[in-house]
Order: structure tokens, then C-alpha cells, then sequence
């Protein structure tokens, strides 16, 4: 299941979150990825060292808790800490599975997902993150301060669906992002832009 979760961060938390952010180190994440992730990893990472990131990373946990659509959609009893990674001109973070046991000092399941956005899609070209469904990427550029949720608890092909039920000429738009969902008379949906251009 993908689901966009709207407005997780307060205009006010994101302030917050950019100024603790701001002069805080970044360092190669390629050195956390794991061994398969490794080689597609080209982004920066904070450094886990230092109260600023401890206190960006509470609060993002703290937001993400109490909401209500997260909370209902995965029943969270705890978090790990928020890896935040930063992306500079030509920066990416290719295919990839994520591991279904983060280690750390209370090894967990990671089987679900999140990705907080803190820009504006209008901040930055490119950048989408593509989630493999149903054979068809997905691009998701959410508003800052938007989630992105993703379970996928089984071999299956995730289809992403917000709302709907899937018949027909049926579609799904989603106002936050550049994305349009219909579904074909072959039961499967294809994702375009708005506008019906493709992504490449």
C-alpha cells in the first residue's frame, strides 16, 4: 500500500526542522546503505552526532504519531530515529530494496516506510521518488512537510491506490502531487502527469 499523508509537518515544524538543518554536517550515505543498496546510494546523509540532529529528528517523530491517517494506516507503536538524507545537483538513490531489519542499538522491522519531504517540488527539477508498482514506476513529489507511506508486507507488485475501487475508466488525482491514475480495460493502472505525459 502507498499512501500520501498530507501535512504531517506544521508550516511552523518545517521552520524548525530547515533552521536545525541549516550549518548541520552531511556526510557520505553511501557508508549506511546496505550491501545491495550500497552502489545506489549517491546522497548525503546528516551526521548522527550532535544535539541539532537528535532534536530535528524527535520532532519529525513526534508529527509523524500523531497523525491520524499515519496512525491509521500502520498502528505505530514505535519509530526509529528518521534518517535524513540531502540531495545536491546530480544526486541520486537508484533502485534499490529496502532491508527488513534495521540494525541499531534495538534491532526492528522495517517493513513499513515513510519519507517526510522538506521542499517544495517548485524548489527543485527532478528529484521524484519512484516506487516500482504493478511493473509501472510511480513519482511521488509531495508539498513539503507531505509524507510518503509505504507497506508491502508480501512478494506481491504494490499497486499505489489512495482512493477508488478500481473499475473501469476510473481515475485518481492527487492534489499535491503532478500524478494521475487511471486504470485500463486490463484491470491495471497507468500513471501519467496531470496532463497525460509520461514520466521518463
Amino acid at each position: 500500500m502507498i499512501l500520501v499523508v498530507p501535512r504531517v509537518l506544521s508550516r511552523e515544524e518545517l521552520t524548525t526542522v530547515r533552521a536545525g538543518l541549516e550549518g548541520a554536517r552531511f556526510g557520505n550515505g553511501h557508508e549506511t546503505a546496505g550491501a545491495q543498496a550500497r552502489e545506489q546510494k549517491h546522497v548525503l546523509q546528516l551526521e548522527r552526532a550532535g544535539d541539532g540532529q537528535r532534536e530535528v529528528g524527535e520532532l519529525i517523530v513526534r508529527a509523524l504519531l500523531r497523525h491520524p491517517m499515519l496512525q491509521a494506516a500502520a498502528l505505530p507503536k514505535s519509530l526509529r530515529h528518521p534518517t535524513l538524507n540531502r540531495y545536491e545537483p546530480g544526486m541520486y538513490y537508484g533502485p534499490h530494496l529496502d532491508v527488513p531489519i534495521m540494525r541499531g542499538s534495538l534491532a526492528m522491522r522495517a517493513d513499513v516506510s515513510v519519507t517526510v519531504f522538506l521542499s517544495e517540488p517548485s524548489d527543485y527539477t527532478g528529484g521524484e521518488l519512484l516506487i516500482a508498482a504493478d511493473q509501472t514506476p510511480v513519482a511521488i513529489k509531495a508539498a513539503a512537510g507531505d509524507a510518503h507511506h509505504l507497506v508491502n508486507r508480501g512478494s506481491r507488485d504494490v499497486v499505489y491506490l489512495e482512493i477508488g475501487d478500481r473499475t473501469e475508466g476510473e481515475e485518481v488525482v492527487y492534489p499535491d502531487d503532478d500524478l494521475l491514475l487511471t486504470i485500463g480495460p486490463d484491470g491495471k493502472y497507468r500513471s501519467t502527469r496531470k496532463d497525460g505525459t509520461p514520466f521518463t
